[in-house]
């Protein structure tokens, strides 16, 4: 499959991308009946505010802040190193007790303890830099996030992923590949009021002692192996904004339910009061 592209030519407007995701569940419905013995996953979401934008990890875009090379291989016992190496700093200021042994993933399958992923979870909610891809099970939620601080005059992109509708994964060896990570975890309350889950895309090569794994970029998965990762990305008309937010807020999600903090109380006061009753105020300048 591959990524797939709706809105390329002209936005779509957020009435048609509901009826898109209706035939999202469709497909899920339909596999499950003809494929009662396969596991299969509801689609995620990912929203992002600016449809040029690629898919890029927090990791990502800290190490290359201006332009991304083609390509790129972070060295994944090289970051593991550097998370060690703070668990003190977070065990001594915030009372947690990780591990100081958290090892690195030994492929790019296999070695995701669920130690391994409370800490990871842990540092992609409060602002560290990792590897992984944040999703929402909730198309709604997918939704805030790409309309929240999306500009007027800019559309939004809400990607879809689901890694579950294909029967089985080929691929050679050194290829980029996407995996999901499970949700179920002790980690930030962010995490279950987002409905986060989690993905990564690694890569391999060589064997035993020479072997070497990397953090890939999600797009250079799609594109090596299309056939491994179904996921489409969704162009929304950003003049819809304010509709759309309104919609969110009155099914009960906005900054302050999704976040939790006072700072987002204030962000959803201001939304509700002023953002959304612009109309109300007088804005002419003499």
């Amino acid at each position: 499959m591959g990524l797939e592209i709706k809105g390329k030519e002209k936005a779509i407007s957020w009435g048609e991308f509901e009826s898109e995701v209706d035939l999202l569940k469709k497909i899920v419905t339909k596999t499950v009946k003809e494929e009662p013995d396969q596991y299969v996953q509801e689609w995620l979401f990912r929203g992002q505010s600016d449809s040029q934008w690629g898919l890029k990890t927090s990791l990502e875009r800290y190490l290359f802040p201006q332009k991304q090379p083609e390509n790129i291989e972070i060295d994944v016992g090289v970051y593991f190193q550097q998370v060690r190496s703070i668990i003190p700093a977070l065990n001594s200021l915030t009372g947690r007790k990780y591990e100081r042994t958290i090892l690195a993933p030994d492929s790019r399958n296999t070695g995701w303890s669920l130690s391994t992923l409370e800490l990871l979870y842990y540092l992609r909610h409060h602002g560290f830099p990792t590897p992984l891809l944040d999703w929402s099970r909730s198309y709604l939620v997918a939704a805030f996030f790409a309309f929240q601080s999306a500009r007027d005059d800019c559309d939004v992109a809400i990607y879809a992923y689901n890694e579950t509708l294909i029967k089985s994964r080929g691929g050679w060896v050194g290829e980029a590949q996407i995996n999901t990570l499970g949700p179920y975890v002790e980690t930030h309350r962010r995490h279950y009021l987002q409905q986060s889950e989690y993905t990564v895309c690694m890569s391999e090569k060589g064997r035993n002692s020479e072997k070497t794994i990397s953090f890939r970029n999600h797009e250079d998965a799609v594109k090596e192996n299309p056939a491994d990762h179904p996921m489409v990305k969704y162009i929304i008309d950003g003049k819809e904004k304010n509709s759309v937010l309104k919609k969110l807020d009155e099914a009960n999600i906005n900054a302050y339910t999704l976040f939790g903090s006072e700072e987002s109380l204030m962000n959803m006061l201001a939304f509700r009061e002023i953002a959304s009753r612009r109309d109300y105020f007088s804005l002419e300048i003499e």
